[in-house]
C-alpha cells in the first residue's frame, strides 16, 4: 500500500493552491471593476460637472514709452 499521508498532503496543498487561485482571481475582479468604476465615474463627471470657467475682469496698467 502506497503511503497514504503523503496523498493526503498533495491534496492538502492542492487544496490551498485552489484557495489562493480563487483569491487572487477575487482580487483581480475586484481591481478590474474599480478600475472600471473610478472611469465611468471620471467621465460622468467631465459630462454632468460643471466646469465652466468664473469669469472676472482684469485690469493691469500698461506704461507705454512713447516719445
Amino acid at each position: 500500500m502506497r503511503n497514504p499521508q503523503g496523498a493526503r498532503k498533495r491534496d492538502l496543498q492542492k487544496g490551498d493552491d485552489d484557495q489562493k487561485g480563487r483569491l487572487m482571481r477575487f482580487i483581480f475582479r475586484f481591481l478590474f471593476l474599480l478600475a472600471i468604476l473610478a472611469g465611468v465615474t471620471v467621465v460622468s463627471y467631465a459630462y454632468i460637472g460643471d466646469l465652466s470657467p468664473q469669469r472676472e475682469p482684469v485690469e493691469t496698467p500698461v506704461t507705454l514709452d512713447a516719445n
